[in-house]
This record gives C-alpha cells, structure tokens and sequence, in this order.
C-alpha cells in the first residue's frame, strides 16, 4: 500500500470503519493489515493511541454511505423527534467537510433536494432544523443555517423547485474553500497576522477551484465567488462594486453575516437577532449591503419590517 492512498483514522470511532480493511503502519513505513473488513474482533481493546489507516477509495466510499444514510435519517426522525433529525443533520454537514473529493461533493445534491422536499412538506422546517442562535460557531452549524435560509427565503418568493434547489446548495457549499484552511487559523481567539487575514480572504478563491473541478452549477460559483464582496467596494477576494454584483450574491452575502452575528464565536459574543439586523442596516446605511434585500430578507425571517 502506498502512503498517498491510505489515511488516518479516528481511533474512537472505530466502529464507523468495520466494512473495510483497517492498517497499521510498521517502523519501515510499510502498512500491513491490522483488522480485516466484517471482523469480529473486539475493537474496544485496541490502544486509542495506536495509529491506524484505511485505503483513501474505502473512506469515500464510506463517507458517501454515511452522507445518505444520515440524510434519510433527517427525513425519518423530523415528526417523531425534531432534535434527533437536527442532530443527524449536523453529523451530514460534518461528513461533507471531510473530503473536499468531487463524489462527496457531487452528494450535496441528494442533501439539498431532501430538504427542499421537506420545506415543501413541513411548513416549520426552518424553524425546527437550524441551529439558531448557534451556542457555538462551527463550519457545520454555519453551512447548515446559510443553506435554510437561502431556501426558505427562495420559497417564500415563491421561486421554482430547481430554484430552491440552487439557493440551497449555495447556501450549503459556500465556505467549502475553507476545508483548504488550517482550522486553528479559522478559530484563533486572538488578533490574525496580516498572513491569516490574507489566508482567510483566499476561501472564496479556494472555493470556486474546488466546485469548478465538480462541475457545479456557473450560477452557484459565481455567488460563491462574490459572497463576501460588498457593494462600496470594501469587500474581498477582488473588491467588486455594487454595479457588478448581482442579486443572489447581495443576499448571500447578508444571510452569510447574519448567520455570523447571531453565532457564539470564540472570539466574539453573539447578537441577539433583532440586534443583528440593526448591526445589518447600519452598514446597509453606509454602502456594504442591499437595503432593500435586507429587509425583504428580515420580513422572511422575523415576518415584520425593519
């Protein structure tokens, strides 16, 4: 076996990884099997602290299992025990975000039209579904929010189905370049050097690499592209005005620092939400966002003007 097609695995949760061949690697770099595909051996007496490995292949075949069987799980468990389905969808996010591979990619599409159908089903799945206000800031609570928003917002517009369908996965893949990103770099409690700012700022440039190599959608990678421009120009990666951004990266670009505002972040307190949209006006008031879109937005979400 060869280093670049075998990857470490989380030891305590080994139980994820028993329909494939598990390695160990010796002191001269070689792997050998350690536990073979449908054992029964007990694997709570393996070492926690011992390195092991599966073939790359096997992980994304895994994960692609995991994505749908997590996803149905959301769909299964939203009437009987809403916070059983939230959870599941937490553990789909999260098992996006392993892999930036084009299969796990290409899977969003199956997540996304399952909760468009749910939106169409169930009236209060925005309400029942999204970690808001987030106790805590992660890439999965985040993309999960962003992604409800934007499909409930497409929804009460009345957009059609493919429609909703490009508004969620926007939502969804929007910070995928960050999976590109050293985590303590995206959770640093102090002030960023100049160096990670610049990191930071290269996630929508990350981003669109990473959708265009899966063949995504143009009107997805271009919001993706745009998402943390702003209309006076102040914005990132390529400091784009207002005459050449259209409307879904105006409101992308919203929903993205809403969800940011009413998120506990280790470096920052969380708003409340009418808060929030006060924070979002003033800097409407000074040029960065939409005014208009703002509030069409905050009549969606908390059904009264600004």
């Amino acid at each position: 076996m060869q280093a670049d097609k075998m990857f470490e695995i989380d030891n305590s949760n080994l139980g994820e990884y028993t329909e494939v061949d598990i390695y160990f690697c010796g002191k001269n770099g070689k792997f050998g099997l350690f536990i073979p595909k449908n054992s029964e051996n007990d694997l709570s007496s393996i070492n926690p602290d011992k390195q092991l490995y599966v073939n790359r292949e096997d992980r994304l075949t895994l994960i692609k299992k995991w994505i749908k069987r997590d996803v149905n799980n959301v769909k299964a468990w939203y009437e009987e025990d809403p916070n059983k389905s939230k959870a599941y969808l937490f553990q789909v996010a999260k098992h996006f975000f392993m892999d930036k591979d084009k299969s796990i990619i290409e899977e969003s599409k199956y997540l996304v039209n399952t909760m468009v159908l749910m939106f169409e089903k169930y009236p209060d799945t925005m309400e029942k579904l999204s970690f808001l206000p987030a106790k805590d800031f992660s890439l999965h609570y985040h993309n999960i929010n962003v992604m409800l928003y934007c499909i409930d917002f497409a929804k009460k517009n009345k957009r059609t189905k493919d429609e909703l369908v490009i508004a969620g996965l926007t939502g969804f893949l929007h910070d995928i370049g960050k999976i590109d990103i050293d985590e303590e770099i995206l959770m640093k409690v102090d002030t960023l050097t100049k160096s990670e700012i610049t990191t930071i700022q290269n996630h929508p440039r990350l981003g669109i690499r990473i959708l265009k190599d899966c063949k995504i959608d143009e009107r997805i990678i271009d919001v993706v592209w745009e998402h943390h421009e702003r209309l006076d120009g102040s914005g990132y990666p390529r400091g784009k005005f207002a005459e050449s951004l259209g409307m879904h990266s105006r409101l992308l670009a919203i929903i993205d620092s809403f969800d940011a505002l009413t998120s506990e972040r280790p470096y920052k307190k969380r708003l409340s939400i009418m808060n929030a949209f006060k924070s979002l006006m003033e800097e409407a008031d000074r040029g960065k966002y939409d005014s208009m879109i703002l509030k069409q937005f905050a009549k969606c979400f908390i059904g009264t003007n600004l």
